[in-house]
């Protein structure tokens, strides 16, 4: 894997995870995360921010690059 994608991909996975795990409203933390540039996929069951390098990459292989953190409903 490319040196320079490794601590970005580092990175995305910590800003989703912190995301998840922050107790604050998921929505808003990921509207103020996308101004400043960062591009998430949510869905029901998880939360991903997308590979910046996307267009750099085949598709496969982004995909698997993209950092993804499970949501679990609070009880």
């Amino acid at each position: 894997m490319n040196d320079l994608l490794r601590p970005r991909l580092l990175n995305n996975k910590i800003q989703v995870f912190n995301i998840i795990h922050s107790g604050q409203n998921t929505d808003r933390e990921i509207s103020e995360k996308s101004q400043e540039g960062y591009v998430f996929i949510k869905n029901a069951n998880q939360l991903c921010i997308v590979n910046p390098f996307e267009k750099r990459q085949k598709l496969n292989e982004r995909l698997q690059q993209d950092s993804c953190v499970e949501i679990y409903p609070k009880h």
